[in-house]
């Protein structure tokens, strides 16, 4: 489950459209997301882990679709939010 969830978030960054968010600032907030989840994954909140990995599905789609590095940044922005 959490490289399922490691990978989804790792496809945000395949994305290369010109934004005020950049390609570095997005692999930050994937780091920081993957740190997150490995603490999720170790206390064993598997509702939670689901939850996540639906969310995640959801930027790593409209990372794919290419068309708007900002959204996904903002995407990945309120994943983190809800995480703290």
């Amino acid at each position: 489950m959490k490289k399922i969830i490691i990978t989804a978030l790792a496809a945000i960054t395949l994305s290369g459209c010109s934004s005020t968010c950049t390609e570095e600032d997005l692999q930050a907030k994937v780091m920081e997301l993957s740190e997150k989840v490995q603490k999720m994954a170790t206390s064993g909140d598997m509702n939670k882990l689901m939850e996540l990995s639906q969310k995640s599905m959801k930027i790593s789609q409209a990372a794919q679709s290419g068309d708007d590095l900002q959204a996904v940044c903002e995407a990945a922005d309120e994943l983190l939010a809800e995480l703290d």
